[in-house]
């Protein structure tokens, strides 16, 4: 919905004044292409009750942290891009596209998917699945938007939440097959 809104909105792809368009985003394919193979291995096992509410809650609160990060960024990327293709009002909320707000919507889903996997049980082979996509995803999320701007790779202090998320992903995954 985010990339067809994109469309529909103008900032699916890299513009004059749009430094880079949804299909120019590492991580909008990663959503499309390889979390769905993450989630069909998490969702079988899941059930409803009462982990769901805290799971959508903090969510919430994690997605909305998360594109408030994103808005501000670093120096050197804080371009018009998709997500915010222009920055006249000098607020995350107010300048995110309606193609922004779905994703913040999309990624309140998917963060509830990722907590459901946290509380309970996986098959070995569900946890490898979802590790291994992750580890292709986050990286994909976080590195590539700023080679496709810059041409620069970030180095671990430009981008200081890739290794902690991967250090957290692997463990989790080797404490959920151990």
């Amino acid at each position: 919905m985010s990339g067809a809104t994109a469309w529909w909105e103008g900032s699916c792809r890299r513009r004059p004044g749009l430094a880079m368009g949804f299909v120019n985003h590492g991580g909008m394919w990663g959503d499309l292409i390889l979390l769905p193979i993450a989630n069909a291995a998490i969702v079988p096992h899941l059930t409803s009750g009462q982990w769901l509410a805290p799971a959508i809650a903090a969510a919430t609160v994690a997605s909305l942290w998360v594109h408030v990060h994103w808005y501000r960024g670093d120096k050197t990327t804080h371009s018009a891009e998709h997500m915010w293709p222009t920055r006249r009002h000098g607020s995350w909320h107010r300048d995110l596209s309606v193609a922004g707000w779905l994703h913040v919507l999309y990624v309140i889903g998917e963060l509830t998917l990722l907590v459901g996997f946290l509380v309970h049980p996986m098959p070995r082979s569900a946890v490898w699945v979802v590790a291994a996509i992750f580890t292709l995803h986050v990286p994909l999320g976080l590195l590539q938007p700023r080679w496709f701007l810059t041409g620069d790779v970030a180095s671990p202090r430009q981008q200081p939440l890739l290794l902690p998320l991967l250090a957290m992903l692997w463990a989790v995954a080797l404490m959920k097959v151990m």
